[in-house]
């Protein structure tokens, strides 16, 4: 498939443009109203009214030229629901506060996803449950980060240091032996200034990491030789996040993004998002493993490797050049440790895929 074309006159971004101004448009019209039936001068809402109405324009005549088509991936033909096709799911958890004010223990934020295909998770089941009977006595809990790494509650053995590196060395085998596709997105909250904000993409860290991931996901699922059908599990939080969510990836599958066209993400995922809570044995227990490992990595400005590192990193995912969303991890903004991150891509040869 050729390379996307993006977007060089711009004009995706006008359109998303001339949407955010209608949207104020309308707002300034009720604005207008209400002043009005209060009695309050409303010279200058018609005033700011006339200025967004003028943008508007500006931004749809920019808009209005025909867009090229990004023909990155094949999307074939016929409804994907119908297609027979394999499904793979990708479960997806996070680390560290989205807030949009970081402060000294905030200023980063990661999102893990683990890509596994349905017939092998219960084998991962029945590890898990092995490794929680022997080293917890119950298999009626969950393995959470970052519980297990600062040996806090069910996980402090008491001081047992041989009992430490046993239950380590369990949880690298059971990461080892899952055969699954990793994926992550670290977000360094307080380097997102104007200068490294991209307009296309999100400005808060949630919606930023998850577009960024997923964008990465749609470049695993087209170019696997069985071109599997895509299904998004969330850990379930509450239900207005769970709803916040869900409206990131509604957003993606209507829009797309610069550089994977809404096409690409209709023709490549459910069109539903699917929860689960957080208990027993379950895969989402390795998302949360994923998302503190890139969490800690992103902290530490990509230059130290966390606990499960060495297991870990080797599963994200990795194609050709791994330019263009070609790699499973990705750390957002980067300028200033691009060589950094480059060096670590750089550790886990040309082609994995």
């Amino acid at each position: 498939m050729p390379d996307s074309p993006g977007d060089p006159q711009g004009r995706r971004l006008a359109r998303q443009k001339a949407r955010y101004l209608e949207e104020a448009q309308r707002i300034g019209y009720l604005l207008e109203a209400m002043l009005r039936r209060v009695g309050v001068h409303e010279d200058a809402c018609k005033q700011l009214l006339d200025e967004i109405q003028r943008s508007a324009r500006r931004a749809r005549r920019q808009a209005a030229d025909p867009i090229a088509r990004r023909k990155r991936y094949r999307l074939g033909s016929g409804h994907p629901l119908t297609a027979g096709r394999l499904e793979n799911i990708l479960h997806l958890d996070e680390s560290g506060s989205s807030g949009s004010q970081p402060n000294e223990s905030e200023s980063w934020f990661a999102i893990g996803g683990v890509a596994i295909d349905p017939a092998d998770i219960p084998a991962y089941e029945t590890r898990a449950d092995e490794i929680k009977q022997e080293f917890l006595g119950t298999i009626d809990i969950t393995f959470h980060e970052p519980l297990m790494r600062q040996r806090k509650e069910r996980y402090y053995f008491g001081r047992d240091r041989e009992k430490e590196a046993r239950f380590d060395e369990a949880i690298r085998s059971l990461i080892d032996q899952t055969p699954a596709t990793y994926f992550g997105a670290g977000i360094r909250k307080a380097n997102l200034t104007a200068d490294t904000l991209d307009p296309y993409l999100p400005t808060s860290a949630y919606p930023l990491a998850i577009t960024l991931l997923l964008e990465r996901y749609i470049d695993f699922l087209a170019n696997s030789s069985n071109r599997p059908f895509g299904r998004l599990m969330f850990e379930s939080i509450g239900p207005r996040e769970d709803a916040e969510r869900q409206a990131v990836v509604v957003d993606l599958l209507l829009h797309g993004t610069q550089w994977v066209s809404d096409g690409a993400f209709r023709g490549q995922l459910h069109p539903g998002v699917h929860y689960a809570p957080k208990r027993g044995s379950d895969v989402m227990e390795l998302a949360d493993i994923v998302a503190r490992e890139v969490f800690e990595w992103t902290r530490s400005g990509c230059l130290v490797e966390p606990k499960f590192w060495d297991v870990v990193s080797p599963r994200f995912y990795a194609r050709g050049d791994f330019a263009m969303g070609k790699y499973g991890l990705k750390i957002f903004p980067d300028r200033d440790i691009r060589d950094v991150v480059e060096t670590h891509r750089k550790r886990f040869g040309p082609i994995k895929y």
